[in-house]
């Protein structure tokens, strides 16, 4: 199919999923990645469709038979596009639905007013690399299907199960015996903590740290040492140090 008219409602609808509202109302987003569509394939997530600008070969590692193909001129291509070097490829998607007790199986992270897509973005793809059992996403967080967190979770997002969630439902965790542990600079040494099998991770702003409404509900607190002077570390590093500890 080749569209060349800015009145196509295929085109209009695609164009809409750059805005948060409109993905929220058509429970879609856009892709703009061929490895993170390769990643998605890899994981059984088929796009519903996926976008090229005229003149643009699909790759073979993502064509795949059923798929629907569309070709848009490069100027209706460029309306939706929201990279500065497009690789000429977008898939299509139904938002990822998953239920709190798809996460209620390994240890998981809870994060609190994360706002920064890259660090967003990077969280995710750390967590799918050291096979952490899923992502809470509290309030405040930036939404997962901005466009710069999904290219930088390289298409993270496929390999574990991430929901959005109120404060309120860490409570649900701790009735099935999870430990809720957060970030704190009082905290125990990582190095010296032992972690339980069942445990939630809460990752504070990148601002502000721990709410005072996730605090209340934390069990213990850890901390990563840092040399003197140094406030603290960005939010997407200090996940990373943690999942690995957490998965030794």
């Amino acid at each position: 199919m080749y569209i060349e008219s800015a009145e196509n409602k295929k085109f209009k609808l695609w164009q809409s999923l750059n805005t948060k509202k409109h993905r929220i109302k058509e429970k879609k987003f856009l892709l703009e990645s061929i490895r993170g569509i390769e990643e998605g394939l890899k994981t059984g997530f088929m796009p519903l469709n996926i976008i090229l600008k005229e003149g643009t070969d699909i790759p073979e590692s993502i064509d795949q038979d059923g798929l629907p193909q569309i070709v848009l001129t490069e100027e209706l291509f460029n309306k939706i596009s929201q990279t500065e070097k497009s690789q000429g490829v977008i898939g299509v998607y139904g938002f990822l639905e998953y239920k709190l007790k798809d996460l209620m199986k390994k240890k998981v992270l809870f994060l609190d007013s994360i706002q920064d897509p890259g660090n967003l973005g990077t969280i995710i793809r750390t967590g799918a690399a050291l096979g952490i059992g899923g992502i809470l996403l509290g309030p405040g967080c930036v939404d997962l299907y901005n466009d710069k967190v999904l290219r930088s979770s390289l298409g993270g997002l496929f390999s574990l199960p991430i929901v959005s969630v109120e404060y309120d439902d860490l409570k649900l965790f701790k009735k099935n015996n999870y430990n809720i542990i957060a970030m704190d600079l009082e905290g125990i040494k990582l190095s010296d903590y032992t972690f339980q099998e069942k445990t939630v991770i809460i990752i504070g702003n990148e601002n502000k740290g721990i709410s005072d409404a996730a605090r209340k509900l934390t069990d213990s607190f850890i901390n990563i040492p840092i040399s003197e002077g140094m406030e603290s570390l960005n939010a997407s590093i200090a996940a990373a140090i943690v999942m690995y500890e957490l998965n030794k």
